[in-house]
């Protein structure tokens, strides 16, 4: 059974990002790796931001998660105020709004 403290591992690697998503003239996106070979082609652009976001939206979850375990731990060891937790949470939010906002603009 998985700790609750430790995140998922993985079994396979992924292409190290970060992942860039470029249009081909005849209009489909491709996306590839820095440095690499395009190893994904999508029909719109939306799709292609997300999927050259992916591992920056991996980076923050793992971070968040992180985040989250260790501010539960102190709050539960009451080594944190509550105050500073909630500021935790906050710089959190901003960290994964910029990486969601990653997902959704144009790269």
């Amino acid at each position: 059974m998985q700790d609750d403290s430790t995140p998922p591992v993985a079994t396979a690697k992924a292409t190290p990002g970060p992942w860039r998503a470029h249009q081909h003239a005849k209009g489909f996106w491709r996306i590839r790796g820095a440095p690499g070979p395009y190893f994904a082609e999508v029909d719109t652009e939306p799709d292609a931001r997300l999927i050259a976001a992916a591992p920056a939206l991996l980076a923050a979850l793992e971070d968040a998660f992180t985040v989250i375990g260790e501010g539960l731990l102190l709050l539960e060891q009451e080594e944190i105020s509550t105050e500073d937790f909630t500021d935790e949470m906050a710089g959190l939010q901003e960290q994964t709004r910029a990486v969601i906002a990653q997902a959704k603009v144009a790269s």
